[in-house]
């Protein structure tokens, strides 16, 4: 019997006593070709059954108390760390078993495996927002797999430093980064090809911050139909996510919908619950234009405690974000404000001055409403500041259409429609159309006060 249909015959077992047994019968097979199988078979399983990875990575490891070989030990604990980080979202936990893996292979004086080690680790101190560790393990791993021409894992770890980048809100660094790491992957030809739907999917996030929603969605669904056809059926779902965002900043909330119900289907199917908690998330910034404002805060408040369970500081701030905005739709401004500061603290946590300033924005647009308008001002030219750094459009028009409603109340009309203007040309060069929309009304309101009537109403 071959490697990979002893793997297979290793997970189909009912138990642990059932897998001892054949593994005593193929005695003569328990060797370094039996446990890549298995390792393979977790890697594979992670992306379409993660039950199935969980079975492969015990088998492996059981494997490793069987021969006390330390590599075999040391890829099974790998296996488990990427079923804990990508799998399950439990960011600690995954750290150990990486950890321990790397010291494993530099016991070993096995430098390529050590390095290895560090692709997952990144992504798992990237969610718990240790950016600066996760930078650091990466810049010591690139160093030794560029120097030794292993092009496939440079590219792997590669992928997972630009999402570090990505989190920190420096969305320009992390797409010239995805980049990079595509021209590796096609420089391996068909051995690298497999991989490129994941750096689609990744480059749709970055995209979308960036305001380039067309090549956003483009992106995206390259990524979709890329993984599908790999059988890669929850990082597809992950793809129709990112096109679901989408969608919901160009208004079309029926088809975003659509596809994060889809997709959450996916998720519990196969016992993904961090995915599917994401998805609540995301789910909040449909309700809110939908006015759905108690939906909201019953959402966010379901949600933070996974977060914080897991140390995910960004997501509890995210959550507390769009429950303030939530608590301003009903009229709750006390409670919005203290939600507001909240999640700024959070964000300046996490060390990312692209949420703070997403913080301030809102927090500028409930002092515009209660008419505390220098404090408005003040919060507006600072986020105004970090978007412009960032060359965020998106969120730099919504700043200009705040800052043109300020304007409006202090009787600055000139002001106010040039700003208004300036949100107006983002909004038709991205298709925004709520964006589009207000902009047009503040244009409205200054034609009329200058008694333009005709070109107020159109």
């Amino acid at each position: 019997m071959e490697a990979p249909e002893l793997a297979q015959l290793l997970v189909q077992q009912p138990d642990a006593d059932a897998r001892r047994r054949v593994l005593a019968r193929h005695a003569d097979r328990l060797d370094d070709d039996l446990a890549q199988a298995l390792k393979n078979q977790a890697d594979y399983f992670l992306r379409t059954d993660v039950e199935k990875a969980r079975l492969s990575a015990t088998a492996l490891l059981e494997l490793a108390a069987e021969t006390g070989n330390p590599r075999h030990r040391a890829l099974g604990l790998l296996a488990w760390a990427n079923i804990y980080a990508i799998g399950l979202g439990e960011y600690e936990q995954a750290l150990a078993q990486y950890n321990e893996a790397t010291e494993i292979y530099r016991a070993l004086n096995d430098e390529i495996s050590a390095a290895r080690s560090q692709t997952g680790k990144i992504w798992a101190l990237t969610n718990l927002s240790r950016y600066q560790e996760a930078e650091e393990a990466a810049a010591w791993a690139a160093d030794i797999l560029e120097r030794r021409g292993e092009t496939r894992l440079l590219a792997l770890l590669t992928l997972n430093r630009a999402i570090n980048f990505a989190r920190q809100g420096d969305d320009v660094r992390a797409l010239a980064t995805f980049d990079h790491a595509r021209e590796l992957l096609e420089s391996l030809g068909e051995e690298g090809a497999g991989y490129l739907p994941w750096i689609d999917q990744n480059r749709s996030i970055v995209l979308r911050n960036l305001g380039r929603l067309q090549e956003s969605l483009e992106s995206a669904e390259r990524a979709w139909r890329g993984m599908e056809a790999h059988g890669e059926f929850v990082e597809a779902a992950r793809a129709r996510q990112s096109m679901a965002v989408s969608y919901l900043l160009l208004g079309r909330y029926t088809e975003a919908l659509n596809l994060m119900d889809e997709a959450r289907r996916i998720f519990l199917e196969d016992g993904r619950e961090r995915d599917a908690i994401l998805l609540d998330l995301f789910l909040c910034d449909i309700l809110l234009p939908l006015r759905r404002f108690q939906d909201v805060i019953r959402i966010t408040r379901q949600v933070r405690p996974f977060f914080a369970q897991r140390g995910m500081a960004q997501e509890i701030g995210k959550a507390l974000l769009d429950e303030a905005v939530a608590y301003v739709g009903l009229g709750k401004f006390d409670e919005a404000r203290a939600s507001l500061i909240e999640a700024r603290k959070r964000f300046l946590l996490d060390a990312n001055p692209v949420l703070v300033a997403a913080a301030d924005l809102e927090l500028a647009a409930l002092l515009l409403h209660l008419d505390e308008l220098d404090e408005s001002d003040s919060l507006l030219q600072n986020a105004e500041a970090v978007f412009k750094a960032q060359n965020l459009l998106p969120q730099l028009a919504r700043t200009w259409l705040l800052q043109a409603r300020l304007a409006l109340k202090r009787g600055h009309w000139d002001q106010a429609e040039r700003l208004a203007r300036q949100t107006l040309s983002v909004a038709q060069q991205e298709e925004i159309i709520t964006l589009a929309y207000r902009a047009r009304h503040i244009l409205g309101r200054t034609h009329h006060h200058r008694g333009d009537l005709w070109q107020a109403m159109d």
